[in-house]
């Protein structure tokens, strides 16, 4: 097992956009998924799509955990207007509407959502949609900002669909998706030098990863309190990832395979491709995220004179669309509480192939955080494996063996993979470890597979963001 302070290259906040559906007449089922993926032979591009529903519309293996919101009956009748339309404002309209990520399907008005009301119904009651994967319920952390249903909710949207969609009488009321926060007053704003137009290549033909190295010119140490990733063209940019250097030998090896390929930026795939020891992942952007703000009054500590670089994701249908990306930053002389990211992986992973579950299990000594003698207080994680992924779960285990989990993702989907901040800090005490569980699907593979950064490889990865309070 190995423990890390810094961010492997391997973390995705987010890997794919709102998922991707026509909108015909009458809705069609999800097409199945290529999953279990043959990964012996070669990369491939990670699944895009979700189990599909049965034959008789049943339920297709929903997480088992789901809240109990003790609401009120449903209306007699379930229309567009008086409850549908909120609800899809709310938690889904921000990405598919005219100008949204997923602007082919959107959802903003009763002739484009009803006749996908049976696709909506599946997503929803499956939690495939909104893409939230982490359980919500309460019984295993609680997170803010969370893309969860309530059961309410999910019911109406359901009913609705069963009901035929009807959509009721017209109101004066605008429902309209929520505004996304914005940095206020950011002390400085990088971007991208040129237009940058993405290509596919033999093992993502309508993907592109590509890295740009930029400089926030700063002189002196300051502390990264929050920061804001600004799309140059929402209809292709899937996610942002952003890292700082720690080290001269960093910035000079990125500017180096920046200068060794033609246009800006060079190729990357899931990190800055540079020795771990050189960089440090700080921030990550998705569709649908606004400002981010670290809480309780921290921010990571940034050394003077060094580089920042940007890994971008696209996804794009066309070869003629560009981009070009800005990033607001907020930096601070001093803060209150210091935010640290800590990584804990296993590089011991030994996967037997042919198994529709295979189960890899770790514990991990937190003293390298707590140092014996400080609280750590866990603000938010990101999980994290590749393509065979099925479940991931964390779990603090006591000095008396009892155990208290904190995350638990009951359907993993290596498309969607967030930073989960929590509601208020999880505390980690002195003497307490740390348990992760992942489970995997190696039905499709021949060999044994083992830990790696690439994507035929595998990993059960954990990333925390918290502070330290003496005791």
């Amino acid at each position: 097992m190995r423990t890390k302070y810094l961010f492997s290259f391997i973390c995705f906040f987010v890997l794919a956009a709102c998922p991707e559906n026509d909108t015909p007449s009458e809705p069609s089922p999800p097409e199945p998924p290529s999953q279990p993926l043959a990964v012996d032979g070669g990369s491939e591009s990670p699944p895009s799509e979700p189990p599909s529903p049965p034959a008789d519309g049943g339920n297709t293996n929903p997480p088992t955990s789901s809240p109990t919101d003790g609401g009120s009956a449903l209306p007699t009748t379930v229309t567009y207007n008086a409850q549908i339309a909120p609800i899809l404002a709310q938690n889904c309209v921000t990405c598919h509407r005219q100008g949204g990520v997923r602007s082919e399907t959107p959802l903003d008005t009763f002739a484009a959502a009803a006749p996908l009301a049976s696709t909506i119904k599946f997503y929803t009651e499956n939690r495939l949609m909104p893409p939230w994967y982490a359980d919500n319920s309460g019984s295993c952390g609680s997170y803010r900002d969370a893309l969860w249903l309530t059961e309410e909710e999910i019911e109406l949207l359901g009913t609705w669909a069963d009901d035929g969609a009807p959509e009721g009488i017209p109101t004066e009321e605008s429902h309209e998706p929520p505004s996304l926060a914005s940095l206020e007053e950011p002390t400085t704003t990088v971007s991208m030098t040129n237009d940058y137009f993405p290509s596919g290549s033999d093992d993502f033909e309508r993907d592109d990863y590509r890295c740009f190295v930029v400089d926030p010119e700063i002189a002196t140490t300051k502390y990264l309190t929050g920061f804001e990733v600004v799309p140059g063209n929402i209809n292709i940019v899937h996610h942002v990832l952003l890292y700082r250097m720690t080290t001269v030998a960093g910035d000079t090896l990125a500017a180096q395979k920046a200068a060794a390929e033609a246009g800006e930026g060079y190729t990357c795939f899931g990190g800055p491709g540079l020795p771990e020891e050189d960089y440090e992942l700080v921030g990550g952007w998705a569709p649908g995220t606004g400002a981010v703000v670290f809480p309780d009054n921290s921010g990571i500590q940034i050394e003077p004179n060094h580089k920042m670089v940007m890994q971008l994701h696209y996804n794009f249908v066309d070869d003629d669309q560009s981009d070009k990306t800005a990033l607001k930053l907020k930096l601070e002389n001093t803060v209150s509480n210091e935010g640290y990211m800590r990584l804990v992986s296993d590089s011991e992973l030994n996967l037997a192939p042919g198994q529709s579950e295979v189960s890899h299990s770790y514990t991990v000594d937190t003293e390298f955080m707590t140092s014996g003698t400080h609280q750590v207080n866990f603000w938010g994680l990101v999980p994290h494996m590749h393509q065979r992924g099925v479940t991931m779960r964390t779990e603090i285990v006591a000095a008396d063996g009892t155990t208290t989990c904190i995350n638990d993702v009951p359907y993993w989907d290596f498309n969607w993979q967030w930073f989960y901040f929590y509601s208020e800090s999880v505390p980690l005490l002195p003497g307490e470890e740390l348990k992760i569980t992942c489970v995997y699907n190696t039905s499709a593979d021949t060999s044994p597979i083992y830990f790696g950064e690439g994507t035929n490889d595998e990993m059960c990865v954990l990333v925390m963001y918290g502070t330290r309070t003496p005791l």
